[in-house]
């Protein structure tokens, strides 16, 4: 039966830590306690003794494994509130990087938005200014085309002018003809 109970306890105190170390510093633990009941077993076969003496040596192994229990559940227990604290140190660690790479981003991101509102505003200027120009060439233009219809149209009298200027001369001339050939 101690030697179900020993396999029991071994397996339990193996799985019991959450990492290598734990479980090292438990199973130094059970090896301590094996090697005090197996001290306590040669003194009990080395002795005299009758049924009072195997009685005080049952009671001394199960104090000895009392004391063993009590131990090993106290090492779990700072084990465990040195894991608490750690875990809620990196917690505080953690959301403290969160909070600080969150408020980079927003920094960052804030300084992209101006800048693309001032790109914004920049644009909007050239753009007015394209508009205005715009307007004075299209002015322009309107100026340019309606001298050059102006001038279109003096050349096209002027034209006809001439046209009709060379047809009362030549009429001139041909009635000139005419009247000294009927003379």
């Amino acid at each position: 039966m101690s030697s179900i109970s020993s396999e029991r306890h071994l397996t339990l105190l193996t799985t019991v830590g959450s990492d290598k170390e734990c479980s090292e510093v438990l199973r130094s633990k059970y090896d301590m306690t094996v090697h005090q009941i197996n001290e306590l077993a040669a003194t009990r076969n080395d002795s005299v003794g009758g049924e009072a003496h195997t009685m005080d040596w049952q009671e001394r192994y199960i104090d000895s494994l009392d004391k063993s229990v009590r131990d090993i559940h106290s090492e779990i227990n700072e084990v465990r509130t040195e894991l608490k604290e750690v875990r809620t140190e990196l917690k505080g660690d953690f959301d403290s990087k969160i909070n600080q790479f969150m408020t980079e981003l927003r920094d960052r991101d804030n300084q992209r938005h101006l800048e693309l509102m001032e790109i914004n505003k920049r644009i909007d200027a050239s753009v007015g200014e394209l508009k205005t120009d715009m307007k004075a060439t299209k002015g322009e233009i309107q100026t340019t085309n309606k001298w050059i219809m102006g001038l279109v149209i003096a050349a096209g009298l002027s034209f006809l002018g001439i046209a009709i200027s060379l047809s009362i001369g030549m009429f001139n001339v041909v009635n000139i003809i005419h009247s000294l050939v009927a003379k």
